[in-house]
């Protein structure tokens, strides 16, 4: 990738992304060990968002990856070079049906306009 400018700029907004996707995972999690300790059980729009900001925070991996890996050139399609494996586990790990973005967002968007879930996608 080097160290020209438009390098350095891409790993930067990377850094950024992945640390927001982190915080905003804390922050769904500290969430979490709140209505543990209260022993409350969340309202099912609360649950809509812990598993789609699950989701929301891995499509936000894989951006910031793939900003990356179109930066790193031909080398990076090298089944030796990290950033490849990087790539591939990524996007498998967004492929998996519960964080794939893709069906999340049409569970929170049909939590938001007050539809019931559609049983094919809980």
């Amino acid at each position: 990738m080097g160290t020209a400018t438009p390098a350095l700029m891409r790993l930067a907004e990377s850094t950024h992304q992945v640390a927001a996707a982190r915080a905003f995972l804390e922050k769904t999690w500290q969430e979490h060990a709140e209505h543990g300790r209260r022993h409350q059980y969340p309202s099912h729009e609360t649950l809509t968002f812990w598993r789609t900001n699950q989701a929301y925070a891995v499509k936000m991996c894989i951006e910031s990856v793939d900003r990356l890996f179109s930066a790193a050139g031909a080398t990076s399609w090298m089944e030796s070079n990290e950033i490849q494996r990087l790539f591939r586990d990524s996007h498998m790990t967004g492929a998996h049906a519960y964080t794939d973005y893709d069906v999340c967002a049409q569970i929170l968007g049909r939590e938001l306009m007050g539809l019931e879930p559609d049983p094919t996608m809980v």
